[in-house]
């Protein structure tokens, strides 16, 4: 039987949350830590709760969504941020930058994008995440750039399936687009 393996997502929205997330995830026995490229292109706010009286006179407190704030894109020196998570980060990394599109929060054009994913594959990261819904062309010339050495997570945003023939069929129509499909 193959041992489980633990990934955990950091969620830090500068280079030093995601270093200080990634050593505590490690320090709770983390094996791979999930690097959400895309969180350092908002800057989180929290907002703080509503506070209210119900009718019993009784007090309720209503938590309220962060807002998340947009940066420039070139706020962000790609090339240096993987650098110094590189660096920093002792696990295995699952390199994931996510557009608007597919519930993340990169706001640049998929050209952009696609040239960050690019330079995660240059950098030699243990593993991408790369949708297999992506423009044929560009999904295939990452793929190449892979090599043998990085492991593709192809991942899915689709609805909701019906079925589990829905998901089977999905699965093996996908077979060769990663190691792992999500």
């Amino acid at each position: 039987m193959t041992q489980t393996q633990i990934c955990v997502t950091l969620r830090g929205h500068t280079i030093g949350d995601m270093i200080r997330d990634a050593n505590r995830a490690t320090a709770a026995g983390a094996n791979l830590v999930e690097v959400r490229f895309d969180n350092l292109y908002v800057n989180r706010i929290d907002v703080e709760p509503i506070v209210s009286t119900n009718a019993d006179g009784d007090e309720v407190v209503e938590k309220q969504p962060p807002i998340m704030e947009k940066r420039d894109i070139s706020d962000i020196d790609v090339a240096s941020s993987i650098s110094e998570l590189k660096a920093a980060i002792k696990p295995p990394v699952v390199f994931v930058c996510r557009s608007e599109n597919h519930g993340g929060y990169f706001h640049g054009s998929e050209s952009e994008r696609i040239q960050i994913l690019d330079a995660a594959i240059e950098s030699s990261v243990s593993w991408i995440d790369i949708e297999i819904d992506m423009d044929s062309k560009a999904r295939k010339k990452l793929m190449k750039s892979c090599g043998d050495d990085i492991s593709v997570v192809a991942s899915s945003h689709l609805p909701k399936p019906s079925s589990s023939e829905e998901i089977i069929e999905y699965v093996n129509s996908n077979s060769d687009s990663g190691t792992i499909i999500k």
